[in-house]
């Protein structure tokens, strides 16, 4: 998030100083860019690859040269790296600067902006390209260890068109008025109030305009226009919408303040800026320290709850005493187990099943299922365990965790480590 509030700033190229400052200022206070920056996730590394390659096309518009090139192309492969959405942001790209081309024949930009000639050759292009296409092939192929992971590529794009199609259970039915569906202006209106005001600023742009900021605007127009259509929606995307409208919003902030004379109106103005801005550093104050958890919050979203620690500690605290520990088994009987794959990514003796689905034995070093499985779980342990119950997500059911005595006596033995319930397997039958 500091990269993208970083990189709006070099936008002054474009946009001038005043508005790239407003600008990466409300995408700095952003409660969507906070808060979902936080995540150990890759939308905050999107945000920053389409900052990157706006900032590059920009560029080649207007200079034309190597390092204009180079930086597109390096955001490009970024995007490509990052997630499927890359079409969607690529396509409309491309769209934008089509509209604007047919949209200048109409109404001139005010100031216009030529396409400068071009500076790079077609060997520093051959070159940019091997590199973009060197980097796709080093990390899918697993840094060349996994050559078989190179049609992955492929299969995540179709994958995608799958879900993105599909509903996918992220369908927000509760904001559509016939087929037009409002999700994102409602998270806008909720929570980002620069950027809301940034997209009322697109209207403004029909008219004459600096040609970057028309391009920005039409842009952005189209990605939240694509996100509506798609089906399958989850919160989180909403910053891959919002960084154009941030950079609008400073624009509107920089032609308000043009339009008024120095004096008492433009002091006004710039104190209703500052509230704007004021209000998105309290709701993301509130919503990260505060509601982070709070299911009430629309940001809030399949969220990991902190009683996740009770199963996560103990096993993360042996591994630390004794990296031996890593090799501690589990089974996890859940149909949705996320993030926990990537907490316990380095113990190499973990299984992952179903919530329907039963190991042959279970024998694992801690298990975890769903509470409702108890008597189930409890009816197959052939030693004693240590049970704790927990909330893995506020749409989930309750889970219970059994840790093997054997193994996790020394950790609960010890004061501040949590309370445990001891489960002894009844005496088989004879």
């Amino acid at each position: 998030s500091i990269a993208s509030v970083w990189m709006a700033l070099r936008f002054d190229r474009f946009l001038g100083s005043v508005a790239a400052r407003w600008g990466a200022a409300s995408l700095a206070l952003s409660p969507a860019a906070v808060f979902y920056g936080r995540y150990a996730i890759h939308e905050s590394w999107v945000v920053l690859a389409l900052l990157i390659t706006a900032w590059g096309l920009l560029g080649l518009w207007k200079e034309n040269g190597r390092r204009d090139l180079a930086v597109t192309l390096t955001g490009i492969t970024l995007l490509l790296l990052l997630k499927e959405t890359a079409i969607i942001h690529l396509g409309c790209f491309l769209i934008a600067g089509c509209i604007l081309f047919g949209w200048e024949k109409l109404v001139p930009s005010c100031p216009s902006l030529p396409l400068a000639s071009r500076s790079w050759t077609r060997d520093d292009l051959l070159r940019g390209l091997s590199l973009s296409a060197l980097a796709l092939v080093f990390f899918y192929s697993g840094t060349f260890l996994n050559w078989g992971g190179l049609p992955d590529f492929v299969k995540a794009y179709l994958k995608w068109f799958e879900t993105g199609i599909g509903e996918g259970g992220h369908v927000k039915g509760d904001y559509q008025i016939g087929s037009l569906n409002y999700y994102w202006l409602a998270l806008m209106a909720h929570y980002e109030w620069p950027a809301l005001l940034g997209l009322a600023y697109t209207v403004r742009l029909a008219w004459p305009a600096s040609a970057p900021v028309r391009y920005l605007g039409i842009y952005a127009a189209g990605v939240l226009l694509a996100y509506t259509i798609v089906p399958y929606k989850t919160p989180w995307c909403i910053i891959s919408i919002l960084w154009p409208f941030s950079l609008l919003f400073g624009c509107a902030c920089r032609e308000l303040e043009s339009r008024l004379s120095p004096g008492v109106f433009r002091r006004i103005a710039r104190l209703l800026l500052l509230g704007v801005l004021g209000v998105s550093l309290m709701m993301a104050f509130r919503l990260n320290f505060r509601n982070s958890v709070n299911p009430k919050e629309p940001y809030v979203y399949v969220q990991t709850l902190p009683e996740i620690t009770r199963l996560t500690d103990p096993v993360l605290g042996m591994a630390a005493r004794d990296p031996v520990n890593h090799a501690i088994s589990g089974q996890i009987l859940l149909e949705s187990y996320y993030p926990l794959p990537w907490i316990l990514g380095d113990f190499t003796r973990i299984g992952y099943y179903g919530k329907e689905e039963m190991p042959a034995a279970l024998a694992g070093d801690f298990i975890v299922a769903l509470s409702a499985r108890q008597a189930e779980v409890e009816g197959k342990i052939r030693e004693p365990y240590l049970r704790r119950r927990f909330h893995l997500r506020d749409s989930m059911e309750e889970c219970t965790v059994w840790f093997r005595e054997a193994q996790f006596r020394p950790w609960f033995g010890e004061a501040g480590h949590g309370a445990t319930e001891r489960v002894v397997p009844a005496l088989p039958k004879k």
